[in-house]
């Protein structure tokens, strides 16, 4: 690779790899997101959650403005019997109207297992705010979580 073409590619990831805070940017429908101000972000978690636990906990921080489109849960051990929950909770300073760490919203209020899917409109999640997951265990062994988050960078 000669050197404009590596300058140029460390310019462009260093742009793409950077959203943006305080977004004016907002959609009500998945249709009308703009390809042209948002870059797909997907981001998984994961966690190992104890035989018996009761909302066991992973948080994502948010970093920069996103739309939350979807999500996708892998459970590797888990029981029947066995749910999840997904909320957006503020950030852990007040905000003008929002006290600090407050659920805004749930998007899924104990689900069964494993699970794909679509949220039928774009939710904004600010820089600042997190997707909590709570993860109850109702095997007698430790089973372990991932969970993919379909999220879109909001660029400007």
């Amino acid at each position: 690779m000669n050197k404009k073409m590596t300058i140029f590619f460390v310019l462009l990831v260093s742009l793409f790899s950077l959203g943006a805070t305080n977004t004016v940017y907002d959609v009500v429908n998945m249709n009308d997101i703009d390809k042209t101000k948002v870059m797909f972000y997907g981001v998984g978690v994961g966690l190992e959650v104890p035989a018996g636990a009761v909302d066991h906990t992973i948080e994502l921080p948010m970093t920069d403005d996103v739309f939350l489109t979807g999500a996708q849960t892998k459970i590797t051990g888990g029981c029947p019997d066995d749910k999840i929950k997904l909320q957006i909770i503020s950030p852990n300073v007040a905000l003008p109207g929002i006290p600090a760490n407050t659920m805004i919203a749930e998007f899924i209020n104990w689900w069964a297992m494993d699970m794909d899917t679509q949220i039928p409109y774009p939710s904004k999640i600010r820089a600042g705010f997190r997707i909590k997951a709570m993860y109850t265990n109702t095997c007698t062994s430790t089973i372990k979580v991932r969970i993919n988050y379909h999220l879109h960078k909001i660029m400007l």
